[in-house]
């Protein structure tokens, strides 16, 4: 008897995962460039990029348009983490560096081994009325300020999203040093929300086991 209710959990738990939905990025996206990298550009670099290569490339957004952010309450959310590594001078891998809308700092789960199982949890407060939701996820994975670095750290291959801890959908991460753009149904934040986000599976780094995430952060409707 013991022996068949295990097999029946089981079976509704691996039909549960199943049903997740897997998302694929719409769009990947070139990260901003230093001055001196846009500046050694030609003008057939620019015109084959377009808008996406702007001399700003440590911070998420160009410096000059509105975003989703404009009237976003930042002092109405935090960010902890299942684990970080513990600082190395005056550099840190605190949660909140996953939401800084820069590139310059990183989130590394703190465990032995890939970081399975480890997540961060956006704690969003009640934004804007019914109106305010996100409907793009963004993610930057690995650490991107740096190409070495990029390669020798970890990056996060699936991301398993939960909203109020009930699973929402799995992000499939392309192995890429730029920005992923994933569209996914909208989450309202008429409400207070969490979200969550699991690393389900890793690109291993060629050097070291910590996985890393640049940043993630969001876009859709509101009144900015």
């Amino acid at each position: 008897m013991r022996k068949l209710i295990c097999i029946l959990i089981v079976s509704v738990s691996l039909t549960a995962y199943a049903q997740v939905k897997e998302i694929r990025p719409v769009l990947i996206k070139p990260l901003y460039l230093s001055q001196a990298e846009y500046d050694s550009l030609t003008d057939a670099d620019k015109d084959e990029y377009g808008e996406s290569i702007k001399p700003y490339y440590w911070y998420t957004f160009d410096g000059e348009n509105c975003s989703w952010y404009c009237s976003f309450h930042f002092d109405e959310f935090k960010i902890t983490a299942s684990s970080y590594l513990p600082s190395e001078g005056y550099v840190n891998y605190i949660p909140d560096n996953a939401l800084d809308l820069n590139y310059k700092k990183v989130w590394a789960e703190g465990v032995d081994g890939d970081g399975i199982g480890e997540y961060l949890i956006y704690h969003l407060g009640e934004m804007g009325g019914e109106y305010y939701n996100i409907s793009q996820i963004i993610v930057a994975s690995g650490y991107v300020k740096d190409e070495e670095l990029w390669k020798n750290n970890g990056r996060v291959k699936k991301l398993k999203v939960y909203i109020d801890n009930k699973p929402f959908a799995i992000l499939l991460l392309e192995d890429i040093r730029s920005e992923q753009h994933f569209n996914v149904e909208p989450i309202f934040l008429n409400k207070k929300k969490q979200i969550k986000f699991e690393i389900l599976e890793v690109y291993p780094g060629e050097k070291y086991s910590d996985t890393v995430i640049s940043e993630i952060y969001f876009d859709g409707g509101g009144d900015h």
